[in-house]
């Protein structure tokens, strides 16, 4: 029930979010929108990189790659997704204030769409907490060393649980900071025509909810847990 509650939230705050005033968005996003700051030229190559947008993806690496040693990790996780969420709204907000009101409330919902189902499908209320008690276990076998066997490799899941998890975690951090660094950089969204960006969006979102809901499922399937659970 808790789950439901969560996820019956979540959406409410997506459609309340996609319909809010210009004047809203831009009080809302003001302190994440960054200005010039970390945009750089690179003479050499004769090109714009942006820093800031380069250091949070390489956190968000890091972070996704050794989350399992970092105490409460799902909080923190939590916390740095929505700070990463508002710095891609307001650069949403930001290159779609010229833009007609039909196709900037469209980016904007879209945002707020994949931002929603990545968030539910990372913290784990889209197939019920299965990596916890798993990646628990993994930590365990870690700390004994078992890990470093390739037999517990082949015989076990736990490891392909953390790397499964990781990916979720780490998919919807590197889309939204590679839409903010284009967003910052090209002044626009990212993609050639806008009927592309609506479908790439839509298809970003139903590849985190397949893995979100059935990531997990197939692992299970592939070390056949059930079939060990009833011979055990």
């Amino acid at each position: 029930m808790g789950d439901y509650m969560v996820i019956g939230i979540v959406l409410v705050f997506v459609v309340l979010m996609s319909i809010l005033p210009k004047t809203v968005y831009n009080a809302i996003t003001r302190a994440f929108s960054m200005h010039k700051n970390g945009i750089r030229r690179i003479q050499k190559y004769r090109t714009t990189t942006d820093s800031i947008g380069n250091l949070m993806l390489g956190i968000s690496i890091v972070f996704c790659i050794f989350y399992c040693f970092i105490p409460f990790y799902s909080f923190l996780y939590g916390i740095f997704f929505i700070v990463s969420y508002l710095c891609l709204l307001a650069q949403a907000n930001r290159v779609t204030t010229k833009k007609p009101k039909q196709i900037a409330k469209t980016v904007i919902f879209l945002t707020n769409l994949f931002v929603g189902v990545s968030f539910l499908g990372a913290l784990g209320f889209l197939n019920g907490h299965a990596s916890v008690a798993v990646i628990n276990q993994f930590m365990i076998d870690f700390h004994a060393h078992k890990v470093f066997n390739i037999l517990y490799l082949l015989q076990n899941r736990t490891w392909m649980y953390w790397l499964f998890q990781g990916a979720l975690f780490m998919f919807p951090l590197f889309i939204m900071w590679s839409h903010f660094k284009y967003m910052r950089l090209e002044n626009s969204v990212k993609a050639v025509y806008f009927v592309t960006y609506i479908i790439k969006m839509l298809f970003l979102i139903m590849i985190v909810l397949c893995f979100s809901c059935e990531a997990f499922d197939f692992l299970d399937m592939v070390y056949q847990v059930d079939a060990l659970k009833k011979l055990a």
